[in-house]
Formats: structure tokens, C-alpha cells, sequence
């Protein structure tokens, strides 16, 4: 074998795949089989008709061509980076390990849904991404009945779906960014690894001592609980909900109909529930503009068929609501209240959609824009996108009690710079606006009283950014010699370059840590178990309320669709 060959067709069947497998796992298991037996084959329906249908691609599609040994050099280098973020339990992991551990040991000790007589509560968290290892772990547990065997095989079977989901996620970036050479290959896969704001500049701003850097070692915390977390810096803490949010993301980015979103997205809540808030913002953003684009040019009854087509309609009436249930029976969001905190705002997951009604708001704007860029009365869109951005940041900025410092430092350091450094190339492009336009809410809204609504509903934009900058490059480094470049475009790649390479300061720390605590721990696997299980209560002497349900008894998912 020379060299391996992938087609969008074949990454979208295991990308596709990836999303539904643990899904089916959740509903033949968890829910009870006159509900989850129709759901799951409608979805199984759904899948096939999704990956044999046309993509709306070339008449002859085109491949990514790896190199054997490329490939398997890639692949390798891929595991070493899942193995040092803590995948298999072989390395230092980071302490939000803990809580994860203990929740894979319960989904294999411990029949689904997880229930916890001490505490009377049952387990009601984004599990998806381990339930395919948890499934195959708890038939290792049924046969020999050793807990500890069967969690640290099933740690095994977990890496091994981390890097599956991993290679998926670099081979939909490599066919998106479609590099032509290997040193194109390389860029790519650097940039996927390495890809972060500025956060050492940041730091700097903070004015932190030189042993921060070295002792702290989180460098995204100099942003407080506006932080944008890098590639590494997700798979490190939270994997479970990065690498299904990455794929979604990137199928999103890919599909060149609008006819599966609700699929793509519906199918990623049980993993990444958060990131699919903000995932779900920039569908309906694209939707809204393509469909002012297709009302413009008289063609959108094929859009409204293919946006109210099968796969959309089946997944939408049959998977949403039962998802929808489990999740918000969560206590975290049950006790969330709506109230002001000091930075930003606090909000149950509901208000959230407020957000999404403002985003049509977001788009009748952006139909007025593009008949103005149309007819003629704007010459560039990009200063009238700038204007309408700023009036958005202006406006989130007075709701919340930010420092405008604080907040302008991090929308320049985390993307701002590196998002005017595109705008030459993708100014036209009304998704270009949309995923400054998540960016810069994202630090403004709190779910419960923690930053994961601006760290995590953030990873599909960050991933479309980081789209977009390999775009630029491999287009840039692939170019011919001969052909004259413009002198602008070689400024802009070289600041491109040299910002991205400062950023890949904030994953080299990430990495960097785990060989730290090696050598002051005194020995190499350092897993982070010191919970073991959530059938418990905290050390505080509450519930595991992040994890849990306490109210299960009065939540709709559990009276008519969980099992018993």
C-alpha cells in the first residue's frame, strides 16, 4: 500500500457513524424498548440515507491521497498526543479526570441509567462519548465480575475511541483544507495540534512572574472565566466533549446542503451539549443567509424541501425530544437561576434560547446587508460587518459588567488578530461574520456560575477559525513559485504564521505539564481517581449536582421514557 486514499463519502459514513453510535447505545439501554426500538431504527434510516445520498459535490469527488508512511506516522503521532492527555490511564492526567473517571467506572460497574442509592439521584451528564467503551467494558466486568480489570481495560477501549474520533476529525481538517503536498499535510496537522489564542501575552498583560508560567501552567486562566480553550487544552480536560464537537463542527463546515444539520447536531448533545448550543447559533445563521441568497435568485422552494426533507423531520420528532428531556433533568440546570453576576450573565439553558431568537434578528440585518452589497450601495461588506459586530459587542459589553480592557484584550488575543487577518479573503463569506459574531457573545453569558458556556459553546467557531487560517496557509505555502504574490496577502500569511506560533505557546504548556508532574511525582502513570464513583456526596456535602438529577422522580425522562 502506497498511499491511503479518503473520499468525503467515506469520512462522512464514519464521522456519521461516530455522532449515532452512542446515541443507539443510550436508547437501547437506557430507555425503555417501545420507544427506543422505533427511535433507534428511524435513525438508523436516517444514517443510511444520509451517507448514500449526494453531496452536491463534483461529478467526480474529490480525494485526500495520504503517503503509507505519512499516514501511519500521522497516526501515530496522534495516539502519542491522546496519551499524553491522559487517554488509557498511562500518564498524568489533569484533575478534571476525576469526575470523568469515576464516571466511566459507574457506567460499567453499574446498570443505565446509572442510578445512586446514597445519595438518591441518577447520573444525567453528556456521557455519549464513553458509552461505546463503557458497553464493551461492562461485558468484561458481566464475565469475570473484577471492577478494576474491567475499567482499566475499558481505559483502552476509551483511548482507542478518543484517537478514532481524533484521526476522523484531522482527515475532515485535511479534506477541507485540501493540501496538495506534504508539507501541506504537515501544516495541517501542526495547525490542528497547536491552534490557540495568545495566551501568553495575555499572561504578560496580567503581569504574572515568570514562575506562573511554570507552576500555574494553565495559561488560558489569565482570562478569567472569558477563556477560549486551545485544541489541546479540550482534549486534555475535556475530551468527551471536544472531539464529537470537532467533527460535528467540521461535517457542518462540509455538507454542502443544509438537509442533515438537525441530524449532525441532535445526534453530538449527548457528548457535547454545550459546543452543540453554539453549533446550532451558526446553523441557523448560515441557513438564514442562504435562504435570503436563494429568495434573491428565485430558488428557494428546493431549499425549504431539502430543510424540512426526511432526515431533518424524523430526527427533529423523534430523537430531539427524548435527548432534550434527559438533559434538562440535569440539577445543575434545574437549580440554575436567571440573575446577574458580577461579569457576565447567569441563565438556565433555556434562556439560551433568547440567544438563538436574536440571531434571526442577526439575519434580517443580514438580508438587509446583502441587498445593499447587491444593488450596488456597499462596495465591501466588510466595514458594514464590522460596524454591525461592534454595535453587538457594545451591546453585550453594557448588559454585562465587564472591564472594557479585559474583554477587548481577549476578543484581539484569542481571535480578533487572527480573524482581520482573513477578512481580505473572507469578507464575502456571511459565516466569516457569524463566527466573530459567537465569539465575541460567548464570554458574556454564564450557564450556572462557571465559564463553560464561553469555553465550550465556543469550540465550533474556534474550529471554523482555525478552518479558515489552514485554508489561507496551504494555499499560500502549496502556491506556485513562479506565480507572482500579491505583497499585502504575504504580510498577512506571515503575521498569520508568526501569532499562531506564539499561541502554540498555551498546547506546549498543556504538553509540558504532564512531563512536570512525571518528574516531581516520581513515576510516570499519574491518573487522577481520587472520586472512584459519584454514589456519594461531594466533599462539600452536597450532590455531584453538575453530573446528577436529584428531582428524577418529577422529570418527564424518567417517568415514561427511562427504564426502570
Amino acid at each position: 500500500m502506497k498511499s491511503v486514499e479518503f473520499s468525503y463519502r467515506n469520512l462522512r459514513a464514519a464521522a456519521f457513524g461516530f455522532l449515532l453510535l452512542p446515541v443507539l447505545l443510550f436508547l437501547l439501554f437506557s430507555v425503555k424498548l417501545i420507544f427506543s426500538l422505533p427511535v433507534a431504527a428511524c435513525l438508523v434510516a436516517v444514517y443510511l440515507f444520509a451517507v448514500k445520498e449526494p453531496n452536491g459535490a463534483e461529478k467526480e469527488e474529490r480525494k485526500i491521497v495520504v503517503p503509507a508512511k505519512l499516514f501511519w506516522s500521522l497516526l501515530g503521532l496522534c495516539a502519542l498526543w491522546c496519551y499524553l492527555g491522559g487517554q488509557g490511564g498511562l500518564f498524568f492526567q489533569t484533575s478534571d479526570w476525576n469526575e470523568r473517571n469515576a464516571i466511566f467506572r459507574d457506567l460499567i460497574s453499574t446498570s443505565w441509567p446509572v442510578y445512586y442509592p446514597v445519595t438518591d439521584t441518577v447520573m444525567t451528564y453528556y456521557i455519549g462519548h464513553w458509552l461505546p467503551a463503557a458497553a464493551l467494558a461492562r461485558v468484561l466486568f458481566f464475565i469475570t465480575g473484577n471492577l478494576e480489570l474491567s475499567f482499566a481495560v475499558g481505559n483502552i477501549f476509551l483511548a482507542l475511541w478518543t484517537l478514532t474520533g481524533v484521526m476522523i476529525t484531522l482527515f475532515l481538517h485535511l479534506y477541507t483544507a485540501n493540501p496538495k503536498t506534504k508539507k501541506g499535510i504537515w501544516l495541517i496537522f501542526a495547525l490542528f495540534v497547536g491552534f490557540s489564542g495568545m495566551d501568553i501575552i495575555g499572561c504578560m498583560l496580567k503581569r504574572w512572574s515568570f514562575s506562573n508560567y511554570f507552576n500555574f501552567l494553565h495559561l488560558e486562566w489569565w482570562a478569567g472565566h472569558s477563556q477560549l480553550s486551545s485544541n489541546t487544552t479540550c482534549l486534555f480536560w475535556v475530551f468527551n466533549q471536544a472531539i464529537t464537537a470537532w467533527i460535528a463542527t467540521l461535517l457542518f463546515a462540509n455538507e454542502k446542503s443544509n438537509r442533515n444539520y438537525v441530524f449532525i447536531v441532535s445526534t453530538s448533545l449527548l457528548s457535547a451539549t454545550l459546543p452543540c448550543v453554539g453549533l446550532a447559533i451558526l446553523m441557523v445563521g448560515k441557513a438564514g443567509f442562504e435562504l435570503a441568497s436563494r429568495i434573491h435568485r428565485g430558488t428557494w422552494k428546493p431549499y425549504l424541501k431539502a430543510t424540512f426533507g426526511f432526515s431533518n423531520l424524523v430526527t427533529l420528532f423523534t430523537w430531539v425530544p427524548i435527548i432534550c428531556l434527559y438533559l434538562v433533568s440535569n440539577s445543575a440546570f434545574e437549580n440554575t437561576g436567571v440573575k446577574e453576576a458580577a461579569d457576565g450573565w447567569v441563565m438556565p439553558l433555556r434562556m439560551i434560547l433568547v440567544i438563538i431568537l436574536v440571531g434571526f434578528v442577526g439575519i434580517g440585518v443580514g438580508i438587509w446587508w446583502l441587498r445593499l452589497y447587491r444593488t450596488g450601495k456597499v462596495k465591501s461588506p466588510f466595514l458594514l460587518g464590522c460596524a454591525l459586530l461592534l454595535v453587538a459587542m457594545a451591546l453585550f459589553l453594557a448588559r454585562s459588567r465587564y472591564m472594557a480592557f479585559g474583554y477587548f484584550a481577549v476578543m484581539l488575543l484569542e481571535f480578533g488578530i487572527h480573524w482581520l487577518l482573513l477578512a481580505k479573503n473572507y469578507q464575502r463569506d456571511p459565516m466569516f461574520y457569524m463566527i466573530a459574531f459567537l465569539l465575541i457573545i460567548g464570554p458574556c453569558i454564564r450557564v450556572g456560575i462557571s465559564a463553560d458556556f464561553c469555553m465550550r459553546a465556543t469550540i465550533p467557531a474556534l474550529t471554523l477559525l482555525m478552518v479558515i487560517c489552514g485554508r489561507k496557509l496551504v494555499s499560500y505555502f502549496e502556491r506556485d513559485p513562479q506565480k507572482k504574490v500579491d505583497l499585502w496577502e504575504k504580510r498577512c500569511c506571515t503575521a498569520l504564521v508568526v501569532i499562531l506560533l506564539i499561541g502554540a505557546l498555551t498546547p506546549a504548556m498543556e504538553i509540558y505539564r504532564g512531563f512536570q508532574k512525571t518528574v516531581t511525582g516520581g513515576k510516570l502513570v499519574q491518573p487522577a481517581d481520587q472520586i472512584e464513583t459519584l454514589n456519594k456526596y461531594h466533599s462539600s456535602g452536597g450532590i455531584y449536582g453538575n453530573f446528577v438529577s436529584e428531582n428524577y422522580e418529577h422529570s418527564p425522562f424518567f417517568r415514561y421514557f427511562a427504564q426502570d
